[in-house]
């Protein structure tokens, strides 16, 4: 079906042929505005900006702006080949990020200066820390001897009937080579039928931690179990709380634990909660369904409610990463990743799945030079290739910026774009499926 109004309106040759001419005009820009459209929506563009004159302002989607000092660069003032590093996050694949530096009016100019990227997870791209022994409470064995592991030191059972003089399970003991024992400290060793720190009992189906001659208990089964094994519980009964002095300290769930409470889920942190703002975001982080946790009324109002975990936060203390090359497992703790040296010690910590990442991501990188804008005298902009980033784990791209000479940077701003070509267009695709699929109900 066409439009057309001359079955209806009688016109002469000369404004019949102008009326062709307008129709064609018509239909060509309909067509025009179609493909622009359909292009901007598979092929979209996402913009990022930081401005130095309102740090604070919501507008800044460029996080975590740094100077060596490892603090904001004051007013934007960047030192001569020093390094600025800033970071973004994304939902989506791109094929190639255009950063632009806007200097100060009043700044020298950027002689020469270049942009180096990488991709993962910003937690993941933490510096090594030391290597992490087992986990408090672990319960060991080795060679015919026990061991406990508590203040993060390795503590032997002098003799090996004091553990079942204590009431410990002798099968809740893993298992390890010599060599595991030297992961941890050295502690003092057990020499009496006393309960050391960290041994853990079930009274009646509850749960309950000694530490310091207190008795902590666990805010619920759950709650113990995001952490520990049934079995490392020594079984006692109701009289035994007599025994040991009560804490008002209720024990909640593994730092990096994943709950969810009416509509929406979220991640422990400490004493805090950050409530997910999307399922995007929670798949986007490497989160699965079925690690979600659901709480009671009692057990999330043991935490503060936090901002919302965003596609731009930074994974919790406790969170543990899978590299999918070579299956080596890091613990997030502190501001480090710390590996986790062999499978018994990922045992002792890890009891939901781990989030996948790409150790290739720590090595690879992408660069650009820096080049003056022709339009303007301040503006100075690198465009850097990423399509070989796509298959890397992760939703963060760290850049690390330097400039030979000293200048002022007021605004940083970059967009992420996307070449338009059929595996582009297939993936967008994709990801627009598994977008409609999203939701907040876990699954199996």
């Amino acid at each position: 079906m066409t439009l057309d109004l001359t079955a209806h309106i009688k016109l002469d040759k000369k404004n019949s042929i102008i009326y062709r001419i307008l129709q064609v005009i018509f239909y060509l820009s309909t067509i025009s505005l179609a493909v622009f459209f359909a292009i901007r929506i598979l092929f979209p563009t996402s913009y990022f900006g930081f401005d130095f004159n309102k740090p604070l302002a919501k507008s800044n989607n460029i996080y975590d702006v740094r100077d060596y000092t490892k603090l904001l660069p004051e007013k934007g003032l960047l030192a001569a080949n020093a390094t600025l590093n800033f970071n973004a996050s994304v939902f989506d694949f791109f094929s190639k990020a255009v950063v632009t530096f806007s200097l100060d009016k009043k700044s020298a100019p950027l002689q020469s200066g270049s942009i180096i990227v990488r991709k993962s997870y910003q937690a993941f791209l933490y510096l090594d820390g030391p290597i992490m022994g087992f986990k408090d409470g672990s319960l060991l064995k080795s060679e015919g001897s026990y061991y406990i592991v508590f203040n993060g030191k390795m503590h032997k059972f002098a003799k090996p009937n004091l553990v079942t003089e204590l009431g410990y399970a002798p099968e809740a003991f893993r298992e390890v080579a010599p060599i595991e024992i030297n992961y941890n400290k050295k502690g003092d060793s057990i020499t009496k039928a006393q309960y050391p720190n960290k041994t853990f009992f079930r009274v009646n189906d509850e749960y309950y931690l000694l530490q310091s001659e207190h008795l902590q208990k666990f805010i619920s089964a759950n709650a113990f179990l995001s952490q520990y094994d049934s079995n490392q519980a020594i079984i006692k009964d109701i009289s035994f709380l007599s025994t040991f002095k009560p804490s008002n300290n209720l024990i909640g769930f593994a730092d990096g634990s994943i709950l969810s409470y009416g509509d929406t889920i979220y991640i422990t942190s400490g004493q805090n909660i950050l409530p997910v703002d999307s399922p995007e975001t929670f798949l986007s982080k490497g989160y699965v369904w079925k690690d979600v946790i659901p709480v009671t009324p009692e057990e999330i109002a043991l935490y503060t409610k936090e901002k919302n975990f965003t596609i731009a936060s930074i994974h919790s203390n406790g969170t543990i990463f899978k590299t999918s090359e070579s299956g080596n497992h890091y613990l997030i703790q502190d501001g480090k990743k710390r590996l986790l040296p062999s499978a018994n010690v990922v045992a002792s910590w890890l009891k939901k799945n781990p989030i996948l990442v790409s150790r290739d991501s720590l090595s690879l990188t992408n660069s650009c030079s820096f080049k003056k804008d022709a339009l303007s005298d301040n503006s100075y902009s690198c465009e850097i290739p990423i399509a070989n980033m796509q298959n890397l784990l992760g939703s963060d791209y760290e850049f690390y910026a330097k400039s030979s000479s000293a200048i002022q940077v007021d605004t940083i701003n970059i967009e992420f774009k996307k070449d338009v070509n059929q595996d582009n267009l297939f993936l967008t695709l994709s990801r627009m499926s598994n977008r409609v699929k999203n939701n907040y109900v876990p699954t199996n």
